[in-house]
């Protein structure tokens, strides 16, 4: 799963699916950004296979997700990363699930 958009972790997509990778890669969208229909749309143009759900519903689709992938707003001096809030909320609730 791809948390909004990044420019990096579309390229790093697109140059693993042109080595010859396969997977699918589920893109939550937040309908007040739009962050995820942009990857979504050109992670389609490069020929990987993608399904668009409302970030809503990414509780439901716990079970198909294997790793969860994001861009970082800023790096912190001590290696943290800097993300949007939604961000928080993945991640409680896959606490959660684990559980």
């Amino acid at each position: 799963m791809i948390m909004g958009y990044s420019k990096i972790l579309e390229q790093v997509l697109i140059y693993a699916s042109k080595k010859g990778f396969r997977f699918k890669v589920l893109v939550p969208n937040l309908e007040v950004l739009e962050e995820g229909v942009r990857m979504a749309n050109s992670l389609v143009q490069n020929n990987i296979q993608v399904t668009l759900i409302p970030f809503g519903s990414v509780g439901f689709h716990m079970d198909e997700i294997d790793y969860v992938m994001t861009g970082a707003e800023a790096v912190v001096e001590n290696g943290g990363i800097i993300n949007r809030v939604l961000f928080v909320y993945l991640y409680r609730l896959e606490h959660n699930w684990l559980l």
